[in-house]
């Protein structure tokens, strides 16, 4: 089953990735602080041809906090669009630290999800069937529905946790959260603030994210 799943995901990326020769990308860099410590840069790309799209976020440490802690990450969402949301047909995440790396891989199906890999393979039993909700997608894609459309029908799954994120004026607020694997209730992210800048529409120019109690800021540098 896992191999089966891997090489679906490749093969859905081949696919889309074939039809792009005339799709618009769209790219972003934003400086991560750490109050007013610089401690890396996200890259976030967009290819987008009204049918289907491919996003990918890349993380990468730098400044002289990477001395000490060096990390870097990678996303891809890859889907369809239907009514102009986005809409998930695979995910998947790499996390590395120095001491550890994660890797995520979800499949998704009629708007529902159909399997989760994670390496390492958690060792605890599932304890809420993520097959049974409905309307799921990414946080990829569950961003760009609100970066887009200011709203997002769909219950986010990253591979852990299951949530809603939901859009009140310029803050989102994360509701109905769910582990998947762990026997408590805690939250990591609490909430993401955006500022649009100009735009009403489209990538933010600053961000602020509540994750473990702490506030990371998100500005972009490449307008």
């Amino acid at each position: 089953m896992r191999f089966c799943l891997t090489k679906t995901i490749v093969y859905i990326f081949l696919i889309f990735m074939s039809g792009f020769s005339r799709a618009a990308e769209v790219q972003n860099i934003y400086k991560i602080e750490f109050g007013s410590i610089d401690i890396g840069t996200m890259i976030w790309t967009l290819n987008n041809d009204q049918e289907k799209y491919i996003s990918k976020i890349i993380l990468k440490d730098r400044g002289l906090l990477s001395v000490l802690y060096r990390f870097s990450g990678e996303y891809l969402s890859v889907g369809y669009l239907e009514k102009n949301k986005f809409i998930s047909s695979s995910y998947s995440q790499k996390w590395q630290t120095k001491k550890k790396e994660k890797v995520v891989k979800i499949l998704f199906e009629d708007k529902k999800t159909i399997n989760i890999i994670l390496k390492p393979r958690e060792t605890e039993k599932l304890r809420i069937d993520f097959t049974n909700f409905e309307k799921t997608t990414d946080p990829i894609s569950s961003m760009l529905n609100i970066f887009f459309s200011n709203e997002n029908n769909f219950t986010t799954i990253d591979g852990r946790r299951v949530y809603k994120m939901k859009k009140v004026k310029n803050k989102i607020l994360i509701n109905d959260y769910y582990n998947l694997w762990a026997d408590h209730s805690r939250k990591d992210l609490e909430y993401i603030v955006i500022e649009r800048g100009k735009n009403k529409i489209g990538f933010p120019e600053r961000f602020k994210i509540k994750n473990k109690g702490l506030v990371f800021s998100l500005k972009k540098i490449n307008s």
